[in-house]
Formats: structure tokens, sequence, C-alpha cells
């Protein structure tokens, strides 16, 4: 049977599951994920999988309007949709279910559309498999979730799901709510049913405050079956470190690699030039300036490839804070303070090179590298045969745009 919509909650307040006490955006589709907000990082996650964005559904309960005029401004030009209630409600349960009612009123889906639901802040890398396994299963009722296994009693222990199977039977084990309540902890994953069937279960539901409450539902009536896959957890501190680490840009290198024990990087890269400069630069620093860089475990070469293994940094960029958090005249003031602070001592040492070395480095640092950037952007236009939508106006070629 075919998923006919892919409806994602995105209301509610991320702050009682993730701790951003100074974070502006209530909703969890604004939260900074390295240089994107989530809510691209999903939307580009659903394109790799060939997912058509018209059949993708985003429901909210009420929006502030900055908010919602925000993520208008985000999603203009793709085909996804975003339904946003008027009021707020009780909890995300609530809100799928008069989402759910808005679309059947609008002619949007019918009661029996088989539907993929999940929170925004749950996303699946192998998401083209997961669907063609579904939708040649025959079966309606799955709950989607990690590969790792949820170990009952251990906060430390818990990454993925309150579901899980029982030891021997393969019978489902739902863990008990109310414990998880302590950790603010809630369902990650995603689950398919027909809307009938969500209509249904909403019904006897006991409480509105966590999607696992259909699973139980549809658990209950025995019809569910559990699908075990790579699922990225964007909605609590526990995971999100790892979350964010797994879709890092690894730029020129051909691998990299964050331990998840302890804060080590490892870059490997065919290009051993880049790595040796690079180990060179950090290892050439004057001491004082040492501790304002990741420090530099390891450094090896093989026949292939370079190896550099450092302390990995998972603190926010300024960019992320200036945008996404709420920073006051105290805040600025201090960082600017640091920042001339670190100025001035880079400036307290002189280089032991000459004015026409200076020069050349300085070309190829702001000049060199800007064209280079400027050549490829011009050539990825070449490569967009439907053109490019910037700034709500469509562009045809390069052309019109330069």
């Amino acid at each position: 049977m075919k998923i006919k919509k892919f409806l994602f909650t995105i209301g509610g307040d991320i702050r009682p599951k993730f701790n951003h006490r100074s974070y502006i955006f209530k909703s969890p589709v604004f939260m900074p994920v390295g240089s994107k907000i989530l809510i691209n990082i999903v939307l580009d996650f659903l394109s790799r999988a060939e997912i058509d964005l018209s059949n993708v559904l985003l429901i909210s309960d009420f929006m502030e309007p900055i908010e919602k005029q925000l993520l208008s401004k985000i999603i203009y030009g793709k085909s996804c949709k975003h339904i946003s209630l008027e009021k707020p409600t009780q909890g995300v349960n609530q809100t799928l279910l008069l989402g759910l009612d808005f679309l059947l009123n609008e002619g949007v889906i019918m009661e029996s559309d088989l539907v993929f639901v999940s929170p925004i802040t749950s996303i699946f890398p192998d998401m083209k498999e997961l669907i063609e396994f579904i939708e040649n299963s025959n079966h309606e009722n799955y709950a989607i979730i990690g590969n790792e296994r949820f170990k009952k009693g251990s906060i430390d222990d818990i990454t993925i799901s309150t579901i899980d199977v029982k030891h021997e039977d393969g019978s489902l084990e739902i863990y008990n709510k109310d414990s998880m309540e302590k950790s603010g902890y809630f369902f990650t994953g995603a689950f398919t049913a027909t809307v009938e069937q969500i209509l249904t279960v909403g019904k006897s539901i006991k409480r509105n405050d966590d999607l696992v409450e259909f699973v139980k539902g549809f658990h209950e009536r025995g019809s569910l079956k559990l699908y075990r896959t790579s699922v990225l957890d964007f909605g609590h501190e526990i995971n999100y470190p790892y979350s964010k680490i797994s879709i890092l840009n690894s730029r020129f290198f051909n691998s990299f690699d964050v331990n998840k024990l302890v804060p080590i990087l490892e870059k490997r890269s065919t290009n051993k030039q880049k790595l040796r400069d690079e180990f060179e630069y950090y290892n050439s620093l004057p001491n004082e300036l040492k501790v304002l860089f990741p420090a530099v475990l390891e450094y090896k070469e093989d026949n292939e490839y370079a190896y550099l293994k450092m302390e990995y940094y998972g603190y926010e960029t300024l960019a992320n804070l200036y945008l996404f958090y709420e920073i006051n005249e105290g805040h600025l003031y201090r960082i600017y303070e640091k920042l001339m602070n670190i100025i001035f001592l880079f400036k307290s040492y002189k280089p032991d090179w000459d004015l026409p070395t200076f020069l050349e480095c300085f070309k190829k640092i702001y000049v060199q590298k800007t064209e280079d950037r400027l050549s490829k952007f011009i050539q990825d236009l070449d490569n967009h045969t439907r053109g490019l939508l910037v700034d709500k106006r469509f562009y045809k070629n390069k052309r019109q745009l330069l």
C-alpha cells in the first residue's frame, strides 16, 4: 500500500526536551544544526529519498506570527505545505488529530489513505529503503524506531525510543511513560497507519503529550509491527550532539569521524598536503595561541591517506548565536571584548615572512578563494536547467542573475 502523505508535527515548545533557555524560537523547526536549521535538514533528507515534497505536510498548533512568517519564507518555492491551527492545543496528539480533521475537510486526504507520522525532530537517513519496505509489505501499522536498543532503568542508556522488543518471545513492550517524564524523554521515531486508524485510536488515548500513545493504541489492537532503522534524534540533549555530528559536512576530507564517548575528531584525506599543512599550522603556533585551537593529538600518513586526530569542539558558532539565541547588550559587549582581545593577542606576534610573501598569502585567502567559489557558483547555475528561485524571484540563467 502506497504512503500518500508524510505528516510532521512541528508545534510545541522544544524547551522541555531541549534546555535552550535563551533560544529565540519555540518551535523545533528553527533549531540550528550546523550551518542550517532543522526544517531544511529534514527537507534535504526527504528530497534525497526521492519523496515528492507536495506530499509533505507540516502540522503545528498555534505559532507566533513571527515564527509563522519565517517558516513561510523558508518553505517558499517548495511544494510542501504548512498547516497551523488557530489556537494552542493540549499537546502534540491533539495537534495531529485536529490537523487531520482540517485536511479531511479540505479534501487533502481521505480516511483510507496510509500516512507516515513523525515529529520533525526525527530524521531517517535510510528513508528511501524504509518507505520501499513498508509499501511492499502489505501491512499498515509500523512503529519505526532506531537500531539502538533502549535499556530500561538508566537515563544514560536512553538513545532512541521508549519502545523495544521483549527478550525472547518477540512481543512488543512499551516502557512506563510516567517514569520517562522525569527525563523529559518523548517518543523518537515514526509510525504508519491509515487516517481512519489514527482517528479511531485518537478517541481513546489518555494523554496528549506524546505520539507514543498512538503506537500503544495500535499495539493494543494487535496490529503493530516494528521496523528498525537509523534514526537521528534532534529533540533531546542526550542525542543531539551525535545526530549533529553525523550530518556534518566533511568538506575536502574523505572521512570525518567523531568519537561518541570522548570529544575526539579524526580527519582522513587522500589530499595529504592539505592535512599536512593544517597539522604544521597548528604545531607552528606559539603556546599562548595554541589554547585558542583544538589540541592536535596525532598525525600520521600511510600509502593512501593522511590522518589528523584532534579535539572536537561542539560549541555553537557566533553566527548561530546571533541568529537563534536571545543575546542582550551585555552578551554583545563580552563577545566584542573577547574578539578584540584575541585580535590584539595575535597582533602581538610578528610573522617572520616578508611583505611579498604576506601579500601572496592574503591574495590566496581573500581574492583567489572568493573567485574560485564564484566560478563554481556560476558553473552550478549552468547545471540548473529549471533556473533558481532567489528572494521570491525566478531566474532562468546566470545572465539574468549576475
